[in-house]
């Protein structure tokens, strides 16, 4: 994988789609979000549980010769400075294998076409919408857990020649909550995540990782700060942590998570 900056949308588009990302990252892109339709009889914000994945329909003009939608190209943004990070696709893992659709990462898909869903998404398009977020790149360190190995298609196109990294923080990833540690899991980081998210952040060139939750913080500050990533960028990264879209009680709400957000983006 290429670790320069791409040129535009599409350049990058492209080099995640011959490389295998298409299918490991995503852009903060909700086309089927109702704004006007975000408050209860009470008039308190609640966004109905709604599933937001993107259709093919919305990302391709041509699927088969990879021509990109004009709408899909205007929503993404990778000019704000701005990358979201997320931990993993735990909660998602149905829907991730070689055949599903691009960019559904941190996008529900209702597969099983399930009349009661919960999905919180809604909880991340309401924060960024309207705002220079939307649109935004993002993607999750570790891919395919909880099944603790790298999906096929990183391993066939993460080049060999890629940056080598010296990621010496297991005690970061031994420390993660809710997840089970192997030598494997720590072996993939080495190997596998910490090359690919070096790859990706020099691909997009961004001044700030805003990461969801305290796991996601913790594990990015560790890549950062114990490999050489700022040597190859325009401007330092600064790693900031919002509460994560899953995250209930005090910091639960729709207005605290978007107000974090909306603070962080600044």
């Amino acid at each position: 994988m290429s670790i320069e900056k791409c040129e535009n949308k599409v350049d990058l588009l492209k080099k995640l789609h011959q490389n295998g990302y298409d299918k490991l990252t995503t852009f903060l892109t909700y086309p089927a979000f109702d704004k006007d339709n975000v408050k209860d009889h009470e008039d308190n914000v609640h966004v109905p549980s709604k599933y937001l994945e993107l259709k093919d329909s919305y990302i391709y003009e041509n699927k088969e010769k990879n021509i990109y939608g004009e709408k899909f190209l205007d929503d993404i943004n990778i000019d704000n400075g701005i990358v979201f990070i997320g931990l993993n696709a735990a909660t998602r893992d149905t829907q991730f294998d070689e055949n599903h659709s691009a960019f559904q990462t941190m996008h529900d898909a209702n597969i099983k076409n399930n009349k009661k869903h919960k999905t919180n998404d809604n909880f991340i398009v309401y924060s960024v919408y309207g705002s220079k977020a939307y649109g935004s790149f993002a993607f999750d360190i570790i891919d395919n857990f909880p099944k603790n190995t790298i999906s096929r298609t990183t391993i066939d196109n993460l080049e060999k020649d890629i940056m080598n990294t010296n990621f010496d923080y297991p005690e970061e990833i031994k420390n993660l909550n809710n997840i089970a540690v192997s030598d494997i899991l720590i072996d993939n980081f080495k190997k596998y995540y910490v090359p690919a998210f070096i790859s990706l952040i020099q691909m997009i060139q961004p001044t700030k990782l805003i990461c969801f939750g305290v796991s996601a913080y913790k594990l990015t500050n560790a890549i950062v700060n114990s490999t050489n990533i700022n040597s190859h960028l325009s401007k330092d990264l600064k790693v900031i942590q919002v509460p994560h879209y899953a995250d209930q009680g005090e910091q639960g709400s729709y207005e605290y998570k978007k107000e974090k957000i909306l603070k962080a983006i600044k």
